[in-house]
């Protein structure tokens, strides 16, 4: 349902980007990550941090590698389970996607099965036709009396069909 789903795109010069329909968001300080899940209309949906004392009690440190992907780890089943499959990612810091932290999370939540990216909405055109929809040929309308009865001229529009085919048959000089 989330490729019919309308996803607005904004003005280019607005800063906030609502061109998602789920999206999570990470964040971090010196002593802890925190994840959350938030959809577009309806706000926050889930959140986690590497603090929770379930989390905590199995993790050396609160912000090391090891517990950014095991929040990953815990986090991708959380979004399952709540029937989120697709995400978007918005990271707050952009110069960390290449850390190998943000990379551990993220190999976490998708070792779970959660999609990493969005569908993009279908268009109208570019949805097949459907089958029952038939194309009809547009036959050109008597104009006149003396085209219903039977003229002696032909219809207009058939001369204008003819002379540009005469035309396209000469030779180019």
């Amino acid at each position: 349902m989330m490729n019919l789903a309308y996803k607005p795109r904004g003005y280019s010069t607005s800063e906030v980007d609502n061109n998602y329909h789920h999206r999570i968001i990470v964040d971090h300080s010196s002593y802890r990550v925190w994840i959350h899940l938030i959809h577009r209309v309806n706000g926050p949906l889930l959140e986690m941090y590497s603090t929770d004392p379930l989390l905590k009690s199995r993790l050396y440190k609160p912000n090391d590698a090891a517990a950014w992907a095991n929040l990953g780890r815990v986090f991708g089943p959380r979004c399952l389970m709540a029937g989120i499959r697709r995400v978007n990612v918005f990271d707050k810091h952009p110069d960390r996607p290449h850390s190998l932290k943000f990379s551990a999370l993220l190999d976490g939540l998708e070792e779970c099965g959660l999609k990493l990216e969005e569908p993009n909405p279908h268009k109208l055109n570019d949805l097949p036709v459907p089958l029952n929809c038939h194309k009809y040929e547009i036959v050109p309308q008597p104009h006149g009396l003396f085209d219903v009865v039977g003229s002696k001229d032909r219809d207009p529009y058939r001369k204008r069909l003819d002379f540009f085919e005469e035309l396209k048959s000469r030779p180019e000089y």
